[in-house]
């Protein structure tokens, strides 16, 4: 077992290394999308990362997440729209940017709209910090597993009697996929 992840590790390190003159990539957030179909809607997160000096890179990123919690034949459906963007700051101590091992700091705004009966709407600011592995392979396409942690400054609003919202704030995982060039 221990052989066999120091040759899994290699070979995502050695790989990894094929790209380092790679500064610009686009990305596809995967949890947005999780978010949206597992609420039985849609959802699409991007962006745009280039690479501006040794080992730093600045973030461009949007999402949308919408979807509708069924209230059952005596209440209201909830419908819940969410649409954010942000700026990040990427360092990646071992690597030139994107490329590697990396740590991300970001500062998101939320805009969610939620409908039952009423419609209560929020306004959110975030600030994410990120870290994880961008595994680059020699075609350019990328995978970027990672754990980040948001504080979110302000609170969803709700209407009355709505069905509850998952927070957004707190621990959780990154998955990102793409194609740096």
């Amino acid at each position: 077992m221990k052989r066999f992840l120091v040759l899994f590790l290699a070979t995502f390190i050695s790989l990894s290394s094929f790209a380092q003159e790679r500064n610009s990539a686009v990305f596809v957030d995967l949890g947005s999308t999780i978010a949206g179909v597992m609420g039985g809607g849609f959802g699409i997160g991007f962006g745009y990362e280039q690479g501006i000096a040794d080992n730093i890179s600045l973030l461009v990123n949007a999402s949308y997440i919408g979807f509708t919690i069924d209230g059952g034949i005596l209440n209201h459906d909830t419908e819940f729209l969410g649409i954010s963007a942000g700026l990040g700051v990427r360092y990646y101590p071992l690597n030139n940017p994107v490329n590697g091992w990396f740590f991300d700091v970001s500062g998101i705004y939320s805009y969610i709209n939620i409908k039952h009966g009423d419609e209560a709407v929020s306004n959110l600011f975030e600030m994410r910090l990120l870290t994880g592995w961008k595994f680059v392979f020699p075609s350019g396409f990328f995978l970027e597993p990672g754990l980040r942690y948001t504080i979110v400054f302000g609170d969803i609003k709700m209407p009355a009697g709505a069905a509850s919202v998952p927070s957004v704030g707190g621990l959780g995982l990154w998955l990102g996929l793409g194609i740096a060039f």
